[in-house]
């Protein structure tokens, strides 16, 4: 499995040419770190930048008069797109919706806030007594994830208390 950067760059330029055939006059621009992402075969002209990497995608957007941004499966680069989107005054999300895509809190709160049902959640300091009074209000099993990781990172379970 590739990184969330190496990912991206894949998607973004199966799915456009998935979505529009080759019907549409565009170029493709595909962005990530490592110099043999396989998305870049897909892509007209590909760039070694991180996709977190604002500065430089904003230069290269600039620089390459881009008409729009976009991203596919991995919400990683989704802060940087709506900063540069902005800046350029190019369609995008809000940042109210990148903010509750990028950290998991923030989206249970919205999903509680609109009648979207939950599982039971909590956001907790890291103090090891902050941590087995909230585990202990929840109850047991417990899925533990960090806010701003994506996709399995940092995730696990507990079964129970001794865990």
């Amino acid at each position: 499995m590739g990184t969330a950067a190496e990912v991206t760059a894949d998607q973004i330029a199966m799915a456009l040419r998935a979505l529009s055939g080759d019907k549409l006059k565009r170029q493709e621009i595909a962005v990530d770190r490592n110099p043999d992402a396989y998305g870049f075969s897909f892509a007209d002209e590909s760039h070694n930048l991180c996709v977190k990497d604002e500065k430089s995608i904003l230069k290269l957007a600039g620089e390459k008069k881009i008409k729009a941004i976009t991203s596919l499966i991995s919400e990683v680069p989704l802060p940087t797109i709506g900063a540069v989107s902005r800046q350029l005054g190019l369609p995008c999300i809000s940042q109210k919706s990148i903010e509750a895509t990028t950290n998991k809190y923030k989206m249970r709160e919205i999903f509680k806030e609109n009648g979207i049902p939950n599982p039971k959640y909590a956001q907790i300091n890291i103090k090891l007594n902050n941590v087995l009074l909230t585990a202990e209000a929840i109850g047991f099993p417990q899925v533990i994830k960090p806010i701003k990781q994506g996709g399995q990172r940092g995730l696990f379970k507990i079964r129970t208390k001794k865990s």
